[in-house]
């Protein structure tokens, strides 16, 4: 493996699981609901579904970035993205079960 394959490994596994550092993202949040991740109990704050989604812009930045794709500049809703829909469905995925 070569060092970007497992630069780009370690970050799938600090968000999915088996990472070298402890509980992963998603293993943190397996029993945090839908109506919890989207309050807002501190107003002007982000939710915990906002800060997933961004973490997840940030992960799949980086793992292009080891690939040699050049970084662009966000625009905020880029940086940010909006939660769409708040259900269990929604909440549980896409990214839950599947690699970045």
């Amino acid at each position: 493996m070569n060092e970007t394959d497992r630069i780009a490994d370690q970050l799938t596994r600090a968000f999915e699981g088996q990472a070298w550092h402890g509980q992963s993202v998603l293993e943190l949040l397996k029993d945090v609901g839908a109506e919890e991740a989207a309050a807002r109990p501190v107003p002007g704050r982000h939710t915990i579904w906002e800060i997933v989604l961004h973490n997840i812009v940030w992960n799949m930045m980086a793992y292009d970035s080891a690939r040699g794709v050049p970084m662009k500049d966000l625009t905020i809703e880029e940086d940010w993205p909006s939660v769409k829909e708040i259900s269990e469905d929604a909440w549980r995925g896409p990214w839950r079960g599947s690699s970045m």
